[in-house]
């Protein structure tokens, strides 16, 4: 747990074995995927979406969902926020009825720059004996639930990605994981192992 004030409740969670089984909450969620990609479903669809880092996910209350890492390195951040809780965010930022209307069925979002810094602070400060890191953490938090409402009520709506373009959520996980891990040795097969991407790379190595 990163943030539990009077606006939200900020969780961290990952790892390949991340599995939450069909499920509903009390009010607004949003899902945000630092590194990986996880299967999305929900009740409104007949088929699972695919969300990596490039984008986020808001579901409303009351509808059910499920969500699964499809890879060891998976990390995500969601943010949850109650109708009460939204209403006094409401009455600070002003009327948000746009997000609201938005949201009768789960929906995507780009993520943009400013959301990705405020997430990677958010998880950068989640050392839980640092008391400068924790008041810090409130406020970015607040920052980034803020981004998303902002991102959420001006912004279009992405179409669900399916788990067939994998290859895309593939290639901006690589792309993560070599940023991440740019200052290391990174031979072409500790990638590869990493991704589960053996048979692959001998191909094209031979």
């Amino acid at each position: 747990m990163l943030v539990a004030d009077d606006d939200q409740l900020t969780l961290m969670g990952g790892g390949g074995d991340y599995f939450m089984p069909w499920h509903w909450h009390d009010g607004l969620m949003i899902f945000l995927p630092r590194t990986g990609a996880v299967d999305f479903r929900d009740e409104t669809r007949k088929s699972g979406a695919w969300l990596s880092e490039d984008r986020f996910v808001a579901v409303r209350g009351g509808l059910a969902h499920q969500t699964a890492a499809a890879r060891s390195g998976h990390r995500h951040l969601a943010i949850y926020t109650t109708d009460e809780q939204f209403a006094r965010i409401e009455a600070r930022l002003g009327s948000l009825s746009r997000v609201r209307a938005r949201l009768d069925l789960p929906a995507f979002f780009s993520m943009t720059p400013e959301i990705r810094s405020l997430q990677s602070l958010c998880q950068a400060a989640a050392d839980p004996d640092d008391v400068a890191n924790r008041t810090a953490r409130g406020h970015v938090a607040a920052a980034l639930l803020i981004n998303c409402l902002s991102q959420i009520e001006r912004s279009e709506q992405l179409s669900a990605a399916r788990a067939e373009g994998h290859g895309d959520a593939l290639v901006s996980e690589i792309k993560s994981f070599i940023r991440q891990n740019v200052a290391n040795d990174l031979p072409l097969d500790v990638i590869a192992d990493f991704f589960g991407l053996q048979a692959a790379c001998h191909a094209f190595v031979s």
